[in-house]
């Protein structure tokens, strides 16, 4: 459907209403296309936060393992073969205890042995001496079995779970780091929880929910605004429209009767001027094609009556012309009813005599060339017959009974 189609037969107002209609849409898509825009860069940023954070946890926790195993290691050097094995495990792991963990309740350090033993946990103390080697999180990793065999990889490892998280009480996705001891069997690691981040991100996402309504409150506002604005604008235009055609209106409903030409400077629209010269030019052109038509129309109808003078001349001639035929052929039908009734008589006597001689004296060929001559005239006469009587009478339909 073109352009034309789509204004065809629709009034000034609803042209100006549909403009300012393409208007809103173009407005409204342009604030969609920037709100998904930035709803994009808010994804890439939640990607590269989540991502950053994660990697400064994990930094932080591999130095805080790193620490606490030199601490391990270098005690274990220095009191090795001074003070029984036993009683030295029990200080580092009291000493641990001590040193390590944040108020939020993450940041402690949790020692097991490779038989999957809870041997330090100085936040769920309930579960030391307890074998979680098969324990599996809500996710359906085991989570001591991965840490253990990540620990004792050269540089150790990072293991992703799911982990009860000591201030809410709740499963919180959680990374830990894990690296052995081998001396005495040891993983020993840290953990942070990554709900955090998420908290951030949940932040940033209701701080750019209230972003997304506060720019479409204003864009509504604006929109409102300009509507109200162009509707003044449109019926205050229309109006000047209206009057400017009602006033060619009523021009053209005096042109019709009378040579009246329209004042150009009494138009109030530059962009009807032009229109004053082809109208008034129009105007003249059609009372000169008016006063034209009237003198043909005179011309015509002495033309007319000329003409008519002359057919009436003409119907009488034909008049009489159609009298004397039909009497003629009244004169040729009474001829030819004449001359049968004449030729009756005298055509039966010639048959009736020929039948006579052939009974009498028998077959002639010069007999038979006079029969045949006069059967000729016979079926002549018969056919003059019908054309004489076949107009005479009228045979009306009548309903016969064979019962």
């Amino acid at each position: 459907m073109g352009l034309s189609s789509l204004f065809a037969r629709r009034s000034i107002t609803s042209i100006y209403l549909i403009g300012l209609s393409i208007l809103f849409v173009i407005v409204l898509l342009a604030t969609a296309i920037d709100l998904y825009v930035e709803y994009l860069n808010f994804g890439k940023e939640v990607a590269q936060l989540r991502r950053g954070y994660i990697k400064e946890q994990k930094e932080q926790i591999l130095f805080d393992t790193s620490r606490v195993l030199r601490f391990i290691s270098k005690t274990y050097e220095k009191n090795r073969g001074k003070v029984d094995e036993r009683e030295l495990r029990s200080q580092i792991i009291n000493a641990i205890e001590q040193l390590y963990g944040r108020r939020d309740g993450t940041g402690y350090i949790f020692i097991y042995d490779f038989n999957g033993t809870c041997l330090s946990d100085p936040v769920r103390r309930q579960i030391v001496g307890r074998n979680l080697y098969r324990f599996r999180d809500s996710g359906g990793v085991q989570v001591i079995k991965k840490l253990i065999d990540v620990s004792r990889q050269p540089k150790g490892g990072y293991v992703r779970y799911t982990w009860v998280k000591p201030t809410t009480g709740t499963d919180s996705p959680k990374i830990s780091y894990a690296r052995s001891f081998e001396p005495w069997g040891w993983m020993v690691g840290t953990g942070v929880y990554l709900d955090e981040v998420e908290r951030v991100i949940a932040a940033k996402r209701e701080a750019l929910r209230e972003k997304t309504f506060r720019t479409l409150f204003r864009v509504l506002v604006l929109m409102a605004v300009l509507a109200l604005i162009g509707f003044l604008g449109v019926m205050l235009l229309n109006r000047i429209i209206r009057g400017e055609i009602r006033r060619l209106q009523r021009h053209f409903d005096l042109a019709a009767k009378r040579h009246i030409l329209i004042d150009g400077e009494r138009v109030r629209l530059r962009e009807f001027r032009p229109m004053v010269h082809s109208i008034n030019s129009m105007v003249s052109e059609i009372h000169r094609r008016k006063r034209k038509l009237q003198e043909i129309n005179l011309s015509l109808e002495k033309r007319v009556n000329e003409k008519t003078a002359d057919l009436r001349e003409r119907n009488k001639q034909l008049a009489q012309e159609k009298e004397a035929k039909e009497a003629l052929i009244r004169s040729q039908d009474s001829f030819i009813r004449q001359s049968i009734h004449e030729i009756n008589t005298p055509l039966a006597v010639i048959m009736t005599h020929i039948d006579i001689f052939k009974m009498k004296e028998g077959a002639n060929r010069y007999l038979a060339k006079i029969e045949a001559a006069a059967k000729m005239i016979t079926t002549i006469f018969d056919d003059l017959s019908y054309r004489v009587k076949k107009d005479r009478f009228d045979y009306k339909r009548q309903r016969l009974n064979f019962q």
